[in-house]
């Protein structure tokens, strides 16, 4: 019994994460959808942030519990493998064959997790947007990829590169000013 709470709270914990992941990429989605509109004649933008995480708890909570119980699943999923994995290790019971196995279901799972959270950051965003529930979000989300592959990589290719130089410059910046502040003060 102890061990099913274990695997319960376990669960619960990656869903949790997987959902406050989910609000973060909902809410820069709509701060700069709101952004982006607010700049009509007579309309000016207050308190972005705040609006888009009352938009969360009053509108698409369920939305973004749904795609992230979706995530946490899969996590879950690949959680047993990696624990059914060690216990055979353990127990002197692993061929190469079962090994050769464990190996492709891992590999399947990573590529269903990398598929899941494409889609679930499809989907945060499209709900953002447009405010729909997660399966036709999802679905108008990857339609959206789907017919601009070229310019969804590019513009994905120059916002890694941005955020890359975006990190360094951070890194580099705050290890100066510490720099500084020893060396100085």
């Amino acid at each position: 019994m102890a061990l099913v709470r274990f695997y319960v709270f376990v669960f619960c914990t990656l869903w949790v994460a997987a959902f406050f992941g989910a609000m973060g990429i909902f809410v820069i989605a709509s701060a700069c959808s709101m952004w982006y509109y607010s700049h009509a004649p007579g309309s000016e933008l207050s308190l972005p942030i705040w609006r888009s995480y009352k938009m969360i708890f009053r509108y698409h909570w369920g939305s973004l519990a749904f795609g992230s119980l979706l995530l946490a699943i899969v996590q879950f999923v690949q959680l047993m493998v990696e624990i059914f994995k060690r216990q055979a290790q353990n127990t002197g019971q692993n061929s190469k064959c079962m090994e050769y196995v464990i190996k492709c279901i891992e590999c399947c799972l990573a590529c269903v997790e990398c598929i899941v959270k494409f889609i679930n950051t499809q989907a945060y965003i499209q709900i953002a947007l447009r405010g729909k529930n997660f399966c036709y979000a999802a679905k108008d989300g990857f339609e959206l990829v789907w017919s601009n592959p070229l310019r969804y990589s590019i513009v994905g290719g120059v916002g890694a590169v941005i955020m890359f130089l975006g990190k360094i410059g951070i890194s580099a910046s705050t290890a100066c000013l510490f720099y500084i502040f020893i060396t100085y003060v």
